[in-house]
């Protein structure tokens, strides 16, 4: 059985005026446009969430673009495809826009989409480079690092540290060390695609990468509080050593898979396509709040589209706090 501890779950949002700032992430998003998927579903239950309460920036949390990232020659369709057809509530408009024959008129100028590349977008060779470089012309505010580990101020106090996973664990962990410690903070989320939790990895073979990154973070000597992937199809929450951070998984951005054996340390898990939803909570002192949203397997046609499956409260400290625990299969 996975604890999952669980606070205002049901579809009651809370109020929107106690957050200081706000985002959605969701990753996993990029099936092809000959698939049947459900990234509509998931992108009109996104829509219905902002609407009851409005975010500033969209987080994608990698596989952007399937099966083997973003080519050349399907620019135009894929874009339109993944990103402004099912997200033109949160897309500006780029100059070459006009090439993607949308119907996507963005009513006001939104806050950035950022965005972390995973395993899919690295199998063709230009995927990386075009969606760090390209993507842009026709998405204003899409915005992939060209750096492997990068770090991004959201607000004042906040910071995304964002890293291209299939990068890193190949690489030098120091260098997410160095960014860790470098991000003023005092808030710090970490983004990635492949989940960075000690003991996780051992289907992809890279659970003995990804304990040298978590011990990488560990000697930073700060606390990340928040630890944000995609790469598993559904949504899963960690809590992760001494109750000292939250890791969410919430990879179901087009279709759901069953949920696998993984550490310890998880307390929940649904097999559910969905996504986060993380604010800062405008609090003294302040609060970090993370919900687990489920979204219907089909696009809605009326009402309560979704489901808040967990919520969580995380302190500057890292402790991980909630109030009326729940048990979930």
């Amino acid at each position: 059985m996975l604890a999952a501890f669980a606070i205002g779950c049901g579809n009651d949002p809370g109020p929107r005026g106690d957050e200081r700032y706000a985002f959605l992430a969701l990753g996993d998003t990029g099936l092809p446009p000959s698939s049947h998927d459900g990234q509509r579903a998931v992108a009109s239950a996104l829509a219905f969430e902002d609407q009851l309460r409005p975010v500033e920036s969209l987080v994608l949390l990698g596989d952007n673009f399937y099966p083997r990232g973003l080519e050349r020659g399907e620019l135009a369709q894929r874009i339109r495809h993944n990103l402004v057809s099912p997200y033109c509530r949160f897309v500006s408009l780029g100059p070459r826009s006009t090439e993607l024959d949308t119907s996507c008129s963005p009513t006001r100028k939104r806050g950035p989409i950022w965005a972390v590349l995973g395993n899919h977008d690295h199998e063709d060779p230009e995927s990386a480079l075009l969606q760090r470089t390209v993507v842009g012309d026709f998405v204003a505010n899409w915005h992939v690092p060209a750096e492997s580990v990068a770090v991004r101020s959201l607000a004042a106090g906040i910071q995304l540290i964002l890293v291209d996973s299939q990068e890193l664990l190949r690489g030098d962990p120091a260098r997410l060390a160095r960014a860790v410690a470098e991000a003023p903070g005092p808030w710090r989320i970490l983004v990635a695609h492949i989940p960075l939790v000690a003991g996780y990895g051992e289907r992809d073979g890279v659970t003995e990468a990804i304990h040298g990154v978590t011990e990488a973070i560990a000697r930073s000597g700060v606390p990340v509080q928040l630890t944000l992937a995609g790469h598993e199809h559904n949504l899963q929450a960690f809590v992760l050593e001494d109750r000292k951070g939250l890791a969410i998984i919430a990879g179901g951005g087009s279709n759901a898979r069953k949920i696998h054996p993984g550490p310890g340390n998880r307390v929940f898990a649904e097999e559910s396509r969905g996504f986060a939803r993380v604010a800062i909570l405008a609090t003294e002192p302040e609060r970090m709040r993370v919900e687990l949203i489920a979204a219907p397997k089909l696009e809605w046609p009326g009402a309560a589209p979704i489901r808040r499956v967990a919520t969580y409260e995380v302190a500057l400290s890292g402790d991980v706090n909630a109030s009326g625990p729940s048990v979930r299969p």
